[in-house]
């Protein structure tokens, strides 16, 4: 089979995004009725729309096994609670760890468990 030059920008395109090191930025969802959630997101994204890692009570790497999905790309994070906090690609690589980096909550968010504001306490460049 011939490969064109269109068909293997196409396939470039496509490899890049399954390899792509996202950068996230990782808080706590905490919503008006008290309850928390961990939340994970894409940085540069709107925090309201986390990726859920369980109640703030659990350790967020048990929550799935550590699995999560954002941009329909599967990602693991590990090492909860240690000095090794890290996300791995879903083929078990490391994208990045994470760097203690808080900000003030970002509020104005809502779904159907309520209004809850998110605040970043770590950032996975």
């Amino acid at each position: 089979m011939k490969f064109t030059s269109t068909t293997v920008a196409i396939l470039s395109a496509m490899m890049a995004k399954t390899a792509f090191a996202a950068n996230f930025n990782y808080g706590v969802a905490t919503y008006d009725d008290g309850h928390q959630d961990h939340a994970i997101w894409v940085n540069g994204e709107s925090a309201c729309n986390y990726a859920y890692l369980g109640s703030n009570s659990e350790n967020p790497c048990s929550y799935n096994g550590g699995w999560f999905s954002l941009d329909q790309v599967t990602y693991r994070l590990t090492g909860c609670g240690g000095s090794s906090f890290c996300i791995l690609n879903a083929d078990g690589s490391g994208n990045s760890c994470a760097q203690y980096v808080p900000e003030n909550p970002i509020g104005g968010c809502s779904n159907s468990f309520g209004s809850y504001n998110v605040q970043q306490q770590y950032y996975f460049p």
